[in-house]
């Protein structure tokens, strides 16, 4: 961001929300890949069906979009009980719970792209 001026100041004050709105859709984006890459090492793998199955979506735009990790769907039904069985026996590294264990072990990471797109979006 380069400021010139008032008239300079004014207008990067107009597009500050755009701006912000345009970090932040790629910073859900980015985090929203992370946790993904990270589930797909912790994803139970007996035939391969249920990791194939993860994926990412993204509802919305700027402030207001929401971004979606799942496991799942027609091919992989079973998706939740095996997320939620901690009963179940894992091959390690392979465990339930492997979407919760990518958005905590991310956390930090998580944060610095977040310091990094507003850093970049403000050079």
């Amino acid at each position: 961001m380069r400021l010139e001026g008032i008239a300079g100041a004014i207008q990067e004050l107009v597009n500050l929300p755009k701006i912000h709105g345009e970090v932040m859709e790629k910073t859900l984006l980015d985090c929203g890949k992370l946790i993904l890459d990270r589930s797909k090492v912790y994803v139970p793998v007996a035939t391969g069906s249920l990791r194939d199955t993860g994926d990412m979506s993204e509802q919305g735009t700027g402030w207001d979009m929401e971004v979606f990790v799942f496991y799942g769907g027609p091919d992989a039904h079973y998706a939740v009980y095996v997320h939620e069985n901690t009963h179940a026996y894992h091959m390690p590294p392979t465990s339930a719970k492997f979407l919760e264990l990518a958005v905590n072990e991310t956390h930090d990471a998580r944060q610095q792209i977040l310091e990094n797109n507003y850093r970049a979006a403000a050079e």
